[in-house]
């Protein structure tokens, strides 16, 4: 089960949701929605020792092989679109391998922000969750998507969020 394959990620279990398809990364877990083109949730655990290993940002993106070619987002879906291509598990944040921060650049890990909240408010909020893992030095994070209105779609279907959740 993904609570056992993944269970560094997920100490309070599996969230609930209407996820299609589990996922576990090296540097978190996914809940993903095939309706949505979204992740539901983004979990994972973070800890001072981790947060200050540094790795180059890698700014690849790439669509998740993983998920199925017709509930996948996809680089041309947020092509002139307005939105930009927001983590949910941060890149600054999953930095502590190659490989993690790779993988924090798959669409799965995505999800539509309009650019002045993804560079500003996001990106401040994300920075304090990482000094709160200094200062408490271990957090779990279970972040994602809310849709409470009719936001419309981006690209082929990407569904875009009314706002965020983050718990810690």
């Amino acid at each position: 089960t993904l609570a056992e394959t993944c269970g560094q990620h997920l100490d309070k279990g599996i969230p609930s949701s209407n996820s299609d398809q589990f996922l576990c990364r090296d540097g978190y877990a996914v809940g993903y929605n095939y309706n949505t083109k979204n992740a539901d949730w983004v979990a994972y655990h973070i800890t001072a020792e981790s947060v200050n290993i540094t790795n180059k940002r890698s700014n690849a993106f790439q669509e998740d092989s993983e998920m199925p070619d017709y509930a996948r987002s996809t680089l041309s879906d947020y092509k002139g679109s307005g939105y930009d291509r927001g983590h949910l598990a941060p890149s600054a944040t999953m930095d502590f391998t190659q490989e993690s921060m790779k993988q924090s650049f798959l669409m799965s890990n995505m999800s539509p922000q309009l650019p002045g909240f993804n560079r500003v408010g996001w990106r401040v909020l994300e920075e304090h969750v990482r000094d709160l893992a200094n200062e408490y030095n271990e957090l779990y994070v279970v972040t994602g998507p809310i849709y409470q209105g009719n936001e419309g779609t981006i690209g082929n279907g990407v569904v875009i969020p009314s706002a965020f959740y983050k718990v810690i």
